[in-house]
């Protein structure tokens, strides 16, 4: 049995692309959390964005972060394909049965 080693994908991010994102999370529109999920960061490597970039975060302002955003919009319409890929899957099974 070979041992199997996991390869850890090295990505980098623009500088405009954090700063979208950090915008993003000012106008309550997405999370630390979901950013971190959606684009396979670390949500030490989002809060360091915000240090870096937020002009909030330079003034000391303190933020309160809506649940909805469009991160949360893309993860509602992720699910929704994986349902009618299903409903699909299934309608092709039924044609195939239904020919033989």
């Amino acid at each position: 049995m070979e041992n199997q080693k996991q390869v850890q994908v090295v990505r980098h991010f623009s500088e405009s692309f954090k700063q979208e994102k950090v915008r993003e999370i000012e106008r309550n529109l997405t999370t630390v959390m979901q950013v971190s999920k959606v684009y396979g960061v670390t949500r030490a490597a989002v809060y360091k964005w915000l240090y870096k970039y937020s002009a909030h975060r330079k003034k000391q302002i303190r933020q309160i972060i809506e649940p909805m955003s469009d991160t949360h919009k893309i993860q509602e319409m992720e699910q929704k394909i994986k349902e009618l890929e299903r409903l699909v899957g299934q309608k092709q099974i039924l044609l195939e049965f239904r020919e033989k």
